[in-house]
Formats: structure tokens, C-alpha cells, sequence
């Protein structure tokens, strides 16, 4: 896979997180289950494992946590100023534990795609 298709998915991705996260969604009939915690760290698992592919540097791990976190809680923030949503802790934490398990599976998917390391 070339480095331009990682970065297209990359943006996409990006946008179709941004998307669900200030859209007005039908909350789950699993209300005791807490459900949409899964999709969360889901989601930014998704998002550290494509932004790991696309960096391809040694050591990254930590930086790739770092930027998925942080783009986790701006969109958590963001939440709070939209009268249909509410900005979460658990909604943050469940994205970082994500963020953690997406960046080692980056490096995963990295190896195995062949992606060169710089």
C-alpha cells in the first residue's frame, strides 16, 4: 500500500470520525451495557493504526498515542458546546485505551504491509 493511499485513508477516516462524534445519534437500547465505550476505543484504535502507518517511524508509539489522545479529547471538548451531546470522561478514556491498543496494532499492520521504517 502506498504512502498516499494510507494518507487518503488517513483523512477520510478522519472525517467520518469527526462526523459521528458531532452527529445526532439514537443512543443504544443496551443502556446498562455502556456499549458505545467499545465503539470508542473502536473508533481510536482505527485512528492510531492508520496514523502509526502513516508517520512509519522508529519509537513512534508514544507520539501516536499522544496525537490520537489529544484529537480524542478536542473532540470530546467540542461536544460539550452541542445541545444534543455531552462531552464524557469514560467517552475519553475508552478512546485513549484505544488510541494505546490502535498504535501497537499500527506497528503491527506496519510490519506486515512491508512499510519501510524512516
Amino acid at each position: 500500500m502506498k504512502r498516499t493511499q494510507l494518507i487518503v485513508a488517513l483523512v477520510l477516516y478522519t472525517v467520518v470520525l469527526v462526523y459521528f462524534s458531532f452527529a445526532h445519534l439514537e443512543e443504544s437500547s443496551l443502556r446498562g451495557l455502556q456499549i458505545d465505550k467499545f465503539y470508542h476505543g473502536l473508533a481510536y484504535a482505527g485512528l492510531a493504526a492508520l496514523l502509526t502507518c502513516v508517520v512509519q517511524r522508529r519509537h513512534s508509539i508514544l507520539l501516536m498515542v499522544a496525537l490520537t489522545v489529544s484529537f480524542g479529547l478536542l473532540m470530546e471538548a467540542g461536544q460539550y458546546f452541542i445541545p444534543f451531546r455531552n462531552a464524557s470522561i469514560t467517552d475519553a478514556a475508552a478512546n485513549g485505551a484505544g488510541a494505546i491498543v490502535g498504535a501497537y496494532g499500527g506497528v503491527w499492520l506496519r510490519a506486515r504491509l512491508g512499510l519501510g521504517k524512516r
